[in-house]
């Protein structure tokens, strides 16, 4: 028996996939407020899938494990962050109990931490990209007794009554050809698809992937369609103003993969005018201050859309992580065990997808861990024919592509972006508060405030564009550089969820 007790406090006002533990080391009890679909167990509590049985819930021991969960184990607490940097576990100690979740928003809430405004996040964001073996987990936060949460990505925590330690699940395998990599691959897609269609589950899981005419998602949509997952989301950036007019027909370009894959496209554009107030859940994540990347995934919105409305959960198969992964010649310093990012991508949906039910699979995470071998493999003779040199040039997914049946040049052409850039809420609603709250900011003059948000409408750039006057492209046209609305709408976004959520908490 093991030495603590998993005492479970459903909440069904808590986003569907979100869950917070207590564990007290002294009295052995361990207790999880969490959303209303999450998975439980006699000593497990699980949102995610993985490579395994689902109801032997050894989730904590997979290297292909998606999502996060609580596992008993003797007298250890294992809390499993998932094996992609898309998502991660934040943990505090305060009062001789370790709070551990799988949601800032909801740590925020139960500690009344608030984040720290003053504070540039860059080694929140950033050092991650050092490798789980190198990066500083500590997470800047106010409150009167707690110094720091913690961020845990690809690792266990694990708490015992002595204290807490971190424990790796990955191993490097012997990957000496494509077809040793492709077997490996379809090998551990097929147990996640068993995983997460198993009849154990208390809430059937929907399965849908993501497709567009670069490399990756094609790729891992092509694999995918192997294990019966065939409902794809063929997502655009943003809509512009007029662009439906007199721009290109951006629905199309995907066409192709999707014919040639046999999958059932859902929904494709994020039309602005669609944009829900769902939009603080992409908002809330953490920037560093003027930070080239500033970027939101809102592009997503059909799918979290689609998914809350249509499914209770479902698995996301997406190509993040596929950059460095796949590429030739990827730099020396991300060929290491430790698995190293460039960017942040993807984990700006760590909030939204707790709230919409799904899992994010980033199938390229798989077996990441080994890319020096895969890196030889990309490199290796039987790969010339898949490498067209170039910038923008990955023969595995180019084979992966091509083998499934879509035509070389309908897809790969050039490297495109779903992710957006801006300045304030999309949803009017929101960008109507957002801007109360700046105008509140005895830094910002609100004249310069009303110029600077007319400068960026489209109507006005397209008004100028026609008279002939250029405009350069300036993040801030009547602001300094010590000026970053993206930093402080993500922490507006965050501390306006965190309050919500606190008060559900208060209620229940």
């Amino acid at each position: 028996m093991s030495a603590f007790n998993l005492k479970f406090l459903p909440n069904p006002d808590l986003p569907r996939l979100a869950w917070l533990a207590e564990a007290d080391p002294a009295s052995r009890e361990v207790s999880i407020i969490h959303g209303p679909a999450v998975e439980t167990g006699d000593d497990w509590l699980v949102e995610g899938v993985w490579d395994g049985d689902f109801a032997a819930g050894k989730f904590h021991r997979s290297e292909a494990f998606f999502g996060s969960g609580v596992r008993l184990e003797g007298d250890e607490v294992h809390f499993p962050a998932s094996t992609g940097s898309v998502d991660r576990i934040l943990y505090c100690r305060t009062d001789g109990r370790v709070l551990v979740s799988n949601s800032l928003v909801l740590l925020l809430a139960k500690t009344g931490a608030r984040l720290d405004d003053h504070h540039d996040y860059w080694r929140e964001c950033l050092s991650v990209f050092k490798g789980v073996d190198r990066f500083d987990s500590r997470f800047q936060v106010v409150h009167p007794t707690i110094d720091h949460f913690h961020q845990v990505f690809y690792e266990n925590l694990v708490v015992t009554a002595g204290g807490l330690w971190f424990q790796s699940r990955t191993e490097v395998r012997d990957i000496d050809s494509y077809g040793t990599y492709l077997r490996l691959m379809r090998e551990a897609l097929g147990r996640i698809k068993d995983n997460l269609g198993d009849p154990g589950r208390r809430f059937p899981m929907a399965a849908f992937t993501t497709v567009s005419e670069g490399y990756d998602s094609t790729a891992v949509s092509a694999l995918v369609k192997d294990i019966g997952v065939t409902g794809c989301f063929a997502g655009e950036r943003l809509d512009r103003p007029l662009e439906r007019l007199i721009g290109p027909k951006w629905r199309e370009r995907s066409g192709p993969v999707v014919e040639a894959l046999g999958l059932e496209p859902i929904v494709h554009k994020a039309r602005r005018k669609e944009i829900s107030e769902d939009e603080l859940y992409f908002l809330a994540t953490n920037y560093p201050k003027r930070h080239s990347g500033h970027w939101s995934e809102i592009g997503h919105h059909p799918l979290t859309s689609h998914i809350q409305e249509n499914c209770r959960v479902a698995a996301v198969f997406t190509g993040y992580h596929g950059d460095l992964l796949w590429t030739p010649g990827t730099h020396p310093k991300y060929i290491h065990q430790k698995i190293r990012r460039q960017c942040l991508s993807g984990l700006n949906l760590a909030e939204i997808r707790l709230k919409a039910g799904f899992i994010h699979v980033a199938v390229p995470f798989v077996f990441a861990n080994n890319i020096a071998q895969i890196q030889e493999v990309t490199l290796s003779e039987e790969m010339a024919p898949w490498r067209l040199g170039g910038g923008y040039d990955r023969p595995i997914p180019r084979r992966i592509a091509e083998e499934a049946g879509v035509e070389r040049g309908t897809f790969a052409l050039e490297k495109k972006f779903l992710s957006d850039r801006y300045l304030w809420p999309v949803n009017r609603s929101l960008r109507r508060e957002f801007l109360r709250y700046l105008k509140e900011e005895p830094r910002i003059s609100r004249l310069r405030l009303w110029l600077e948000h007319a400068m960026h409408l489209r109507p006005i750039q397209w008004l100028l564009k026609k008279l002939g006057v250029t405009m350069p492209r300036r993040d801030y046209y009547f602001f300094g550089p010590e000026t970053d609305f993206f930093y402080l709408m993500n922490h507006w976004a965050t501390h306006k969820l965190a309050d919500q959520t606190a008060a559900l908490l208060d209620r229940r």
